[in-house]
């Protein structure tokens, strides 16, 4: 793999090979290797790396990984060595080696077991100090990975994203044996389980139970009143009926008019409980979008109301996206939709950095922008807009708006938001 690692530089007509890419590595950091700056752009179920950002420098996390045991104690002088600003700088400035450096053999412990895995460093033709940017890459074996999935298989038989008002739902993780039926889901999450169940796949004196409780007026109350629901059924796994606990808890971002909540179906322990991992996954899961990996629409509206109550009044730049739905509505719910989610959330932080990217609705994104020059922000909001408002995946419509002293980032973003419909019409008149 060599080239331009840019989401800029790949062009629109590549853009799908960009999801081949990504799904062929465990982790994808874009990383400065003059100054530390980083940006996680994909990671395995590392809990570790929820808090990267906190790291100063990609080089402090760097370290980290080998102080927390995460590299082995027999390759951590190696890994370091590779790991050094210096040394990067140097060879990928014109010494030895080109634009992409490759380490393999290195040990890493993946969910409690040290696994062989490649790293690789990837920079662009023009590397320098005027463009710092590399990609670094972990990949892994077919076996590893299948590991990782037969791991969080062993805590659960499925994860789903709910949203209770229309039933809109978006499966996060599912076992071997069940990915076979995803391309014939039934729309809604009530008549996808309701068919799940009347196939035989609940157990018959459990099935009249099962049936009430997916009620969507029936979760939608208890999670207001209590946060959470539970059912303890019989479901057939692997070909016989076993004991599950279904768990619904509330999103972080769960409101009574957009109730979103998370689906956890999984095996009991032999005392009937979760174990404490599954705790430790569960809050992983809700602590960000789990669709794209960015920011979800519970951090976003924390920041409009902590910045309007400490009464910030700075420069500030608001981007906002809202993809269009791809031709007729039941190819919008395939795998399509959710890949081109994934991919236009990629491009966004790739532009804007992850740790200012939220997905804001359904099908909806916002970049926040704190400070800088404005007419720096402009043109990178501008050249994003040129980019990608329309690609192999669809069309987005695209706006943003800059204010040296903003009193709030939801007028901001409003404005963002009246631009990106200035621009749709202009684009329609042919203007």
């Amino acid at each position: 793999m060599s080239g331009q690692p840019s989401m800029q530089g790949i062009g629109k007509e590549n853009t799908a090979a960009l999801s081949i890419v990504f799904e062929n590595y465990l982790k994808v950091v874009k990383l400065n290797v003059f100054t530390g700056e980083f940006h996680l752009i994909k990671t395995y179920q590392d809990y570790r790396d929820k808090d990267a950002e906190a790291c100063g420098s990609f080089f402090e996390y760097a370290k980290g990984g080998v102080t927390e045991g995460i590299i082995h104690k027999d390759d951590s002088e190696m890994f370091l060595r590779y790991l050094d600003s210096d040394y990067l700088a140097g060879r990928l400035l014109g010494g030895t080696g080109g634009k992409h450096i490759i380490l393999h053999g290195l040990r890493c412990r993946i969910l409690r077991e040290y696994e062989n895995v490649t790293m690789e460093i990837i920079a662009s033709k023009n590397f320098s100090r005027e463009n710092p940017w590399a990609i670094m890459c972990i990949s892994c074996t077919d076996k590893c990975r299948s590991r990782i999935g037969a791991e969080l298989g062993r805590s659960y038989c499925k994860i789903v994203h709910v949203r209770l008002s229309d039933g809109y739902y978006e499966p996060v993780y599912m076992t071997d044996s069940e990915i076979s039926a995803e391309e014939s889901l039934a729309p809604g999450i009530v008549n996808w389980f309701a068919s799940f169940a009347q196939a035989g796949n609940v157990y018959e004196e459990d099935r009249e139970k099962f049936l009430k409780f997916i009620d969507n007026d029936y979760l939608r109350r208890r999670l207001a009143e209590e946060g959470e629901a539970r059912l303890y059924y019989r479901r057939k796994i692997n070909g016989g009926y076993k004991p599950v606990c279904m768990k619904i808890v509330r999103s972080a971002d769960h409101s009574p008019e957009d109730p979103l909540a998370f689906i956890y179906i999984a095996e009991e322990d032999k005392e009937g409980k979760y174990l404490t991992e599954r705790t430790a996954a569960e809050k992983y899961y809700a602590s960000c979008d789990i669709m794209t990996g960015i920011r979800n629409r519970h951090c976003y509206d924390e920041l409009c109301r902590e910045y309007e109550v400490n009464g910030r009044k700075g420069p500030l730049g608001v981007l906002y996206a809202r993809l269009s739905p791809i031709g007729a509505p039941e190819c919008d719910d395939s795998s399509l939709k959710r890949e081109r989610l994934r991919i236009f959330a990629i491009m966004l932080m790739e532009t804007f950095g992850r740790e200012k990217c939220y997905r804001t609705g359904e099908n909806e994104f916002a970049a926040v922008s704190f400070g800088g020059d404005g007419e720096s922000f402009r043109r990178r909001a501008e050249n994003f807009r040129r980019e990608y408002g329309e690609t192999v995946y669809g069309t987005a419509s695209i706006g943003f708006y800059r204010d040296e002293a903003a009193a709030s980032i939801t007028a901001a973003m409003e404005a963002a938001q009246n631009d990106a419909a200035k621009n749709e019409t202009a684009l329609a008149a042919g203007v």
